[in-house]
C-alpha cells in the first residue's frame, strides 16, 4: 500500500517524478516553478502533493490539515477534479486532461497509473461498517469516462481499462478490460414508426 506523503523529501521526490519528469535528478527551485506556471497538469500535481503531504503533519503552530483542506478546495473549484487527500496514491500520478476526475478517500492506488477525464473512483455503500476501499495496483491505465464502484474491489498490476467502462468486479493483473455497449434506438411510447425517421 502506498503510505501518505510522510516526509519533505519523499515530497521532493514525487515533484521530480510527476511534476518535472526528472526522477533521481537534483531538484531546482527555479525549474520547478516555472514547470508550475507552465502548465495546467504540472500545477495541479505541485499543489495537490503539497496539500497531500500538509494533510499528513501534525497539528502545530499551524493546523496543517485545514490548510491542506483549503488547498484542496481551490484546486476542485479551478480544475474540476476531486481527489480527496485521504487517498493514496503512489509516485508517478498522470492525469492527461484534468476535468471531471473524483477519487475517493479509500482509494488505495500504485505507481505509475495514468487517470483520464470524467473517471470517478467511488465507494457504493453508506454504511461505514461495510467500507472497505478501492485497491489499484502500479502501472495501471484508466480510459475516458470510466466509473469504478465498489466497497471493497481490486485492479491488478499492468491493467488497461477501456473508455466507457462500468467495473463492478475485481480485474485480475496484465488484463484489458471493456465494457461492451449497443446502441438501441426504440420508438418512443405513442410514437408512430415514421416519426423517428425524420
Amino acid at each position: 500500500m502506498p503510505p501518505l506523503i510522510a516526509t519533505f523529501a519523499e515530497l521532493k521526490d514525487y515533484w521530480r517524478l510527476e511534476v518535472l519528469d526528472a526522477p533521481g535528478k537534483p531538484l531546482r527551485l527555479k525549474r520547478l516553478l516555472r514547470r508550475v506556471t507552465a502548465g495546467e497538469s504540472p500545477s495541479f500535481l505541485f499543489w495537490y502533493r503539497l496539500a497531500q503531504f500538509l494533510y499528513c503533519r501534525p497539528r502545530g503552530l499551524l493546523n496543517y490539515r485545514k490548510l491542506a483542506e483549503r488547498i484542496n478546495r481551490r484546486l476542485i473549484r479551478r480544475h474540476n477534479i476531486e481527489i480527496l487527500l485521504g487517498a493514496r496514491i503512489g509516485p508517478g500520478l498522470r492525469l492527461p486532461h484534468r476535468m471531471g476526475i473524483c477519487v475517493s478517500n479509500l482509494a488505495v492506488i500504485g505507481r505509475n497509473v495514468m487517470i483520464r477525464q470524467h473517471t470517478t473512483i467511488g465507494i457504493k455503500s453508506d454504511d461505514p461498517a461495510q467500507l472497505v476501499g478501492i485497491f489499484i495496483g502500479d502501472n495501471v491505465s484508466l480510459g475516458a469516462h470510466v466509473c469504478i464502484v465498489g466497497d471493497h474491489l481490486t485492479i491488478g498490476d499492468n491493467v488497461v481499462v477501456g473508455a466507457g467502462a462500468l467495473v463492478m468486479r475485481d480485474i485480475p493483473a496484465d488484463s484489458l478490460y471493456y465494457s461492451r455497449h449497443e446502441a438501441v434506438i426504440r420508438p418512443l411510447p405513442g410514437a408512430t414508426p415514421g416519426d423517428a425517421a425524420r
